[in-house]
């Protein structure tokens, strides 16, 4: 509002300018287009009489003869009357542009709160970032809107931006993930965290207030944590940019979504390798007889009771699969990795048997 106001008042303020909050008989051109050619039309007119030799009087010739002589200054003086009444249309268009954009300014402000109080309203039902802590409704609908107050109620470019470079990363953890899986790299979740863009973060916390570094600063930060708030937020981001009028793609948070289910499959497989792994040398270290060279009957129990908890309902060669890279990618002692090895294949298990 105060920027409208400057604004208008340094276009109005120069000399010479009509304002139109003036009274029309106030205004200096309105004055000079009817004063003007009169004034000039009297100086012509005095200056010619004062030079001439000849006598006023009122018979007809002599009026023929004035206006004969004086014919110019007073065509001059008619001219106020067509300047005039073009200079009133001119200040009657100012007038009527000024109220137009008062009009215009006035049915923004009204858009712009009555958006706001829906857009408040909104957020308050559909809780689009479920109960994660956010900037205030206020706030929130300034940072997704910012040309909201001037007639624009279209979202901000930069949820968009955030929801591509979201992908982006999520595509570059499944990578890891996959690396992870076909042993090609050593797990490390700690990293895959650290490792995404600083810009992400600080991005998403200018737009929405969900501060993602505590999950990264965390004694134990998780790839799905980290990603599952992201998803969480930028989710919820286009949720609001659509929640009147749709502008980002509906298919972005579906996108997402398909990353974020990826990366948690991934990484809860890699997971149950780990553990798997800790339990398998757990029984190694618990049941393990050296003169035998094998687990006793109650460590393949056992051994058999782990399998079945840690791959729940899981095809006979897929369950060997696991426990194969479990073995040789999370075992790091080479000759607990070769024990293991050999107590499994032993085991003779029948899968079936298991669930």
């Amino acid at each position: 509002m105060s920027t409208k106001i400057t604004t208008l008042t340094a276009y109005y303020g120069i000399i010479g300018i009509m304002k139109p909050t003036d009274p029309l008989y106030r205004t200096v051109e309105f004055n000079l287009s009817v004063w003007g050619p009169i004034v000039t039309s009297a100086v012509l007119i005095v200056s010619a009489a004062l030079s001439s030799s000849k006598e006023f009087c009122w018979s007809a010739e002599c009026i023929a003869n004035f206006y004969e002589l004086y014919k110019l200054p007073l065509a001059i003086a008619g001219l106020a009357i067509p300047l005039g009444a073009l200079t009133a249309a001119h200040h009657r268009s100012i007038q009527a542009a000024e109220q137009i954009r008062t009009q215009r300014f006035q049915n923004n402000l009204h858009n712009h709160t009555e958006h706001k109080k829906l857009f408040r309203e909104f957020v308050e039902e559909v809780k689009p970032f479920q109960d994660i802590e956010t900037f205030n409704s206020w706030e929130l609908y300034e940072a997704i809107f910012p040309d909201s107050a001037s007639g624009c109620i279209i979202a901000t470019s930069e949820i968009e931006k955030i929801a591509v470079l979201l992908i982006k990363e999520m595509d570059r953890a499944i990578k890891d993930l996959d690396s992870t899986l076909s042993g090609q790299k050593r797990y490390s979740d700690l990293k895959l965290v650290l490792e995404v863009e600083r810009d992400l973060t600080i991005a998403i916390y200018n737009l929405c207030g969900i501060d993602i570094q505590p999950i990264i600063r965390s004694p134990n930060p998780t790839t799905i944590d980290f990603f599952g708030q992201a998803y969480i937020a930028v989710r919820g981001l286009i949720t609001c940019a659509n929640f009147q009028h749709p502008c980002i793609s509906k298919e972005l948070p579906m996108i997402i979504g398909m990353s974020f289910d990826q990366i948690k499959q991934k990484t809860e497989q890699i997971e149950k390798r780990i553990s798997f792994s800790k339990d398998l040398q757990a029984l190694i270290e618990k049941y393990f007889e050296p003169r035998q060279d094998q687990l006793t009957d109650e460590g393949y129990a056992q051994l058999r009771k782990t399998i079945a908890k840690t791959f729940i309902n899981t095809e006979e060669d897929l369950i060997k699969s696991e426990i194969d890279h479990s073995v040789k990618n999370h075992i790091p002692n080479t000759e607990k990795k070769q024990l293991a090895n050999k107590i499994v294949a032993r085991s003779n298990i029948d899968f079936e048997d298991l669930y």
